[in-house]
């Protein structure tokens, strides 16, 4: 079968190969790929910017995290998928069992995870095999399109659902108009709060998008407005209660802590992709003066997962208009570009 393989750790090392279509496992499912959605995680794979993109892979790997299709096989331990069903996946694929975050379900904290896409084989491929405990049906209404954004869309819901309740007196802050960020919007208008998403002259296709299509009135140019003097005027000096930072941009980092209230809470969705990922904070500001609550967030659990399909299912979430470009696998390198330059929101490859 094709595949688009990660054979060596640095830049590059990427191409499209012809590999051997494993049979399924005991308790694993396989998968013909419908569609598969590039991240922008991918893309650190693909030019290995830092340390986190390396230390994740398990070299050589079929990149792809995000995905959907039909299930055309069973191992004898199945019960619960049966050939035929349309799916998705969960990107956990393999976990020790015995730590703590597995005994509590957190499987994406487990030190033994391997996850699709990175240190298991993934979506980029004709077909990817799947631990029965990580499969899910799509919704009936669902395309298979559309279902291949349902895992971005649960680490945004594992972020604000899981362990945070946005509720509809509040005000919340979000920078970054990507994937993450047009979700949080959205997930934040479903509960009810006042929305500001803000973005770069660059994004601004992407934040009519989000004006236009997905009802986010509140939208900000951060290259041509302050977005900190801009929130204090809408909040008449007060401050939101919520900041989601989609970006990892240091800047954009640096507002969101700035927007907040006394006791806000940031989330942090964004990772910083420079190789130096430090930053300086004013500790006696944030934590004492202020009382803020910084937390953050990788992956999904199947908690978030629940709760996301359910969100599907109710179609309380809008999938097309994050979806700019479909293109066959072999031209997975343009897709990329598409990504990595910000032209393309959700692209999505055909296998």
């Amino acid at each position: 079968m094709r595949a688009l393989v990660k054979s060596g750790i640095g830049a590059g090392n990427l191409a499209l190969r012809e590999v051997e279509n494993p049979s399924c496992q005991a308790s694993e499912v396989k998968i013909k790929v419908s569609y598969a959605s590039i991240c922008s995680s991918d893309i650190m794979y693909w030019l290995s910017e830092n340390e986190m993109a390396n230390n994740r892979l398990k070299i050589p790997v079929i990149l792809g995290h995000e995905g959907s299709g039909i299930v055309v096989e069973t191992g004898q331990e199945v019960r619960h998928i049966k050939v035929g069903d349309r799916v998705v996946a969960e990107t956990t694929q393999e976990v020790c069992n015995e730590c703590n975050a597995c005994l509590k379900t957190e499987y994406n904290n487990c030190k033994d995870r391997r996850g699709l896409g990175s240190s298991a084989d993934g979506f980029f491929s004709e077909y990817v095999n799947v631990a029965e405990r990580s499969v899910h049906k799509i919704p009936d209404s669902m395309s298979f399109a559309e279902a291949a954004l349902l895992e971005p869309l649960t680490c945004v819901v594992h972020a604000l659902m899981d362990d945070t309740t946005i509720n509809p007196l509040e005000k919340v802050f979000v920078s970054g108009p990507g994937p993450i960020g047009l979700f949080s919007a959205q997930i934040a208008n479903v509960c009810g709060a006042t929305v500001y998403l803000s973005g770069t002259s660059h994004s601004l296709p992407r934040l009519l998008i989000a004006k236009d299509q997905l009802n986010i009135r509140n939208i900000i140019n951060s290259s041509t407005e302050d977005v900190i003097a801009r929130i204090m005027e809408e909040t008449n000096g007060e401050g939101v209660d919520c900041a989601i930072e989609c970006s990892g941009n240091k800047h954009s980092i640096s507002n969101c802590l700035n927007v907040l209230s006394p006791r806000g809470r940031y989330i942090g969705l964004g990772a910083i992709h420079d190789r130096d990922d430090n930053l300086t904070i004013q500790y006696n500001n944030l934590f004492i003066t202020r009382e803020l609550r910084i937390s953050g967030y990788r992956s999904t659990t199947p908690q978030s997962w629940g709760k996301t399909l359910r969100l599907a299912r109710q179609e309380k979430i809008q999938f097309k208009p994050l979806i700019t470009h479909k293109l066959p696998l072999e031209k997975w390198e343009e897709g990329f570009n598409l990504v990595k330059s910000k032209e393309g929101i959700k692209v999505l490859l055909l296998p």
